[in-house]
């Protein structure tokens, strides 16, 4: 979702297993949906990701 949502659309070759390294920082996947599933959609944290970190 994230791959699909951003604009430009990142290259899958930026994705780990778990993390997302992107913009010289690497986002650790796991730990945002940990943090946001209980209250959450997927889609909503996926966009939570992309707004947080500018994707």
């Amino acid at each position: 979702m994230i791959y699909e949502r951003t604009s430009p659309a990142i290259d899958f070759h930026c994705f780990g297993i778990l993390y997302l390294e992107v913009n010289q920082q690497q986002i650790d996947l796991a730990a945002e949906y940990q943090a946001l599933k209980s209250d959450h959609s997927l889609g909503e944290i996926a966009q939570t990701i992309i707004n947080h970190y500018q994707l």
